[in-house]
Parts: C-alpha cells; structure tokens; sequence
C-alpha cells in the first residue's frame, strides 16, 4: 500500500515558481514519457500480483490464492491510480493558469494527501473506514464544467481517491486476515 501513496506524490507537494510545474503530482510522467518512480513500483506490484493470481489457477485448490479477495485489491488499487492520473492531467491542465485558484487547490491537495497517508499507512493501527470516506455528494457530477470552476470537479476526484483508497485498504486487512 505503501508504494499506492508514495506513487500518489501528494505528500510532498510544493508550490515550484513558473515554469515548473507547481505541484509533484504533476510530474507523474517525466518528459522521457516514463513513470515517475513510485507510479512505476505501484504499477509493478499490481502486475506482479495479477501474475500470481493468475499462476495460482493452475496449483491445486488447497493452496491457491483467495482470487476474489485478491482480484477486489487490484480492482481498487487500480482505481485509485486512475483517480491519481486525472488528479495530475488536471493539475497539468492549470500549470500555466494564472486565474487558476492555487490556495484553495493547494488546502485540497493537503487535505487529500492527509487523508491518503491515513488510509494507505500499513503501519497505522486504524484508518477511516470506508463508510466515513464515503461523501453522498461524490455520486453526482458537478453543475459547471471544469472550465468555469475546477475546483468541484477537482474536489470531487481527490474525494474519489479517498474512497478508493479506502477500499484497498479495506481489501488488504481482507487478505492479511484469512
């Protein structure tokens, strides 16, 4: 789980003057086009778990891994690192934006990697559980469009990661208590 928040790069995010990109999170691709260190582990340790699970198949079924238990954690941790993309394609989008509102995004981003470092701590003794991590207000789009206001559709994402992050958490104390 540890790799999911480091991949995220919301812990560490600082404002960067022009014409660097203003937060960590946007530099979830290098311009080479690779990942980002941590979006790389994340990627490689789901991979590598979808490996197992799919050789497990094979075994007999006395040692086979719990598929579904397993199956549930990728879903969730690939989830919330899709969320992380469009967290980092919209903060792309509003680098170079003068009108964009920084302060509020930047108390957005704060809070949202509070709550992710919460979730996504395995060393943490409890987090959140997902029925608190979910808001009612994050099933329903935003009125305006991103280009009038970004901030509810921003809002609204981070709040999904949040849930999703949840989730994984969830997932894992699944697996680790079979």
């Amino acid at each position: 789980m540890r790799r999911v928040a480091d991949a995220a790069g919301l812990e560490h995010h600082q404002r960067e003057p022009a014409p660097q990109p203003r937060h960590d999170v946007v530099r979830g691709r290098r311009r080479s086009g690779r990942r980002a260190p941590g979006a790389a582990r994340a990627y490689d340790s789901l991979a590598a778990l979808a490996a197992s699970l799919q050789r497990s198949r094979v075994e007999p079924e006395g040692v086979r891994l719990p598929a579904r238990r397993i199956a549930a954690l990728i879903d969730h941790a690939e989830r919330l690192m899709a969320h992380l993309s469009m967290v980092r394609l919209t903060l792309a989008r509003l680098a170079d934006d003068a009108q964009a509102p920084w302060p509020r995004i930047d108390g957005a981003l704060a809070g949202a990697a509070t709550a992710l470092s919460e979730q996504l701590d395995p060393t943490a003794a409890s987090a959140p559980s997902v029925a608190a991590a979910v808001d009612p207000s994050l099933a329903l789009l935003p009125e305006q469009p991103a280009a009038h206001d970004v901030m509810p559709w921003l809002s609204r994402r981070l709040g999904l990661m949040v849930v999703e992050a949840a989730r994984v958490r969830a997932a894992a104390h699944d697996l680790a208590t079979d």
